[in-house]
């Protein structure tokens, strides 16, 4: 049997071989794609694979100087997600004035990590937007230009009650420093009551492992009662594990848990005390040997006699509760 010199060009001549892939010009052309329609196209652009953006760029932009409808001008943009430079920004901030909201959110999307700067005369019509997402990517921009700025936008936002903005700002605070927006999760932590936007908080706590956050965290969690108390103290207890393993501790991890420790255990020690001096204030004589017995095996314990002996020193205690106390 002879052998043909020629090898066969058919994928199916070399089997368990893919067939080889074919050019991304011979299925992409200005022409073609301009002769599909409104979800031909939307599913030619979304076919593309990144390797398919990056060949055909020349062609997406010259479609995008022509293209008029706004979902497959969106589509174009977010095709040259991560190609754009700032070659292109005069382009860019052309479409920004589209009327379309989907345009604008796809301009910014590309723009904002890119120079959020070339947005300064926009962003006081950008931060008032409607639109969540736009509001959000707009609060972005602003904190990379003027951050204290953009916190006080953050905290009109998540101290206020449009719940669609809340959950599109919070959404976007990950791409912002922990540092600068940290303040502002806890005050709006202290006053949600959705589990779900309390866990979303949370998740941006244990992803920023920061030595301040537990001692923070408990004091809001003394400030909150049933579900939400029991929620922020296990996620003292996830930042403190995240603490651990953040290798960030400029001290022993031993040594921040002891810390940490007693510093519970004397704020509960003076919350005790306060709550006894009320109760010795308020109770008929003949309840106060019971409450006697009580604060005295709570005095065994070194925190509660540390607290008594400093209120008996420095708060202003009525007479009653002095001698009592003593």
């Amino acid at each position: 049997m002879g052998i043909d010199p020629q090898p066969n060009s058919r994928a199916d001549a070399v089997p368990g071989r893919p067939p080889p892939l074919a050019p991304v010009h011979a299925v992409f052309s200005v022409s073609s794609f301009r002769a599909a329609n409104v979800r031909g196209k939307l599913k030619i652009l979304d076919g593309l694979s990144s390797r398919d953006r990056k060949q055909v760029f020349p062609e997406l932009l010259q479609l995008l100087d022509t293209e008029t409808h706004p979902a497959i001008l969106a589509s174009l943009l977010k095709a040259g997600t991560g190609i754009f430079d700032e070659s292109h920004f005069p382009r860019l901030q052309k479409l920004l004035k589209n009327s379309s909201t989907s345009v604008r959110r796809a301009v910014l999307e590309i723009v904002v990590p890119l120079r959020p700067a070339i947005l300064t005369d926009l962003l006081p019509r950008l931060l008032v937007s409607d639109d969540p997402r736009q509001r959000s990517l707009a609060i972005r921009a602003l904190a990379r230009i003027d951050p204290t700025e953009s916190v006080a936008h953050i905290d009109a936002v998540l101290l206020g009650s449009d719940a669609r903005m809340k959950q599109s700002v919070l959404g976007g605070l990950v791409f912002l420093p922990f540092a600068l927006v940290k303040e502002s999760l806890l005050k709006y932590l202290a006053c949600e009551e959705s589990p779900v936007n309390q866990r979303k908080v949370g998740n941006l706590f244990l992803i920023n492992p920061d030595p301040e956050i537990p001692f923070r965290l408990w004091e809001l969690s003394e400030g909150s009662t049933g579900d939400k108390s029991a929620f922020i103290k296990d996620l003292v207890q996830g930042t403190c594990r995240s603490l651990r393993t953040s290798g960030i501790l400029s001290e022993e991890w031993d040594q921040y848990r002891k810390k940490l420790q007693e510093w519970v255990y004397r704020r509960s020690a003076v919350a005790f005390v306060h709550e006894a001096v009320l109760q010795c204030s308020e109770k008929e004589d003949d309840s106060l040997q019971l409450l006697f017995l009580t604060l005295s095996a709570a005095l065994r314990r070194p925190f509660v006699r540390e607290s008594f002996e400093y209120a008996l020193t420095n708060w202003p205690l009525e007479d009653e509760a002095r001698k009592f106390i003593q």
